[in-house]
Order: C-alpha cells, then sequence, then structure tokens
C-alpha cells in the first residue's frame, strides 16, 4: 500500500473516515484539477463500498484506484 501512497506524495490527502476501519481504508487524493480515490480491502472477500453517488467492488486483500476527476 504504501508503494501506491506515495505515487500521491505531492497530492493533497485526506483519510476519509467508514464504518468498517478493519475492513477498509480510503483516501481520496487532490492535486490541481485531479482527484484519486484509493480504497484499500485488508480480507480476504470482495468489498462493495460506497463514495457519494458511486459503488465500487474491491477485490480481496487488493488496493483499488478510480479516477473521480470529471466524475
Amino acid at each position: 500500500i504504501l508503494e501506491k501512497v506515495l505515487r500521491f506524495r505531492n497530492h493533497e490527502m485526506v483519510i476519509l473516515n467508514n464504518s468498517e476501519p478493519l475492513l477498509i481504508d480510503a483516501m481520496l487524493f487532490t492535486h490541481d484539477s485531479s482527484t484519486t480515490l484509493m480504497i484499500a480491502n485488508y480480507t480476504d472477500d470482495l468489498q462493495t463500498v460506497k463514495y457519494g453517488r458511486n459503488e465500487f467492488q474491491v477485490p480481496p486483500m487488493q488496493v483499488y484506484e478510480v479516477n473521480l476527476s470529471g466524475t
């Protein structure tokens, strides 16, 4: 996870609150007009994560990234 986060070291980072912090972590990175959502799934199960009007399926033990710019 740290390797992926380091790519955004020049971005503003917001750690998002969630109802299951031991299962999922989420961070929002912004820089100029770019916004990226990063979601880490710490479980062995597929997790469904809702952010705003969007819903994302995050694979087990994976870090999922989505560019939210323009959405």
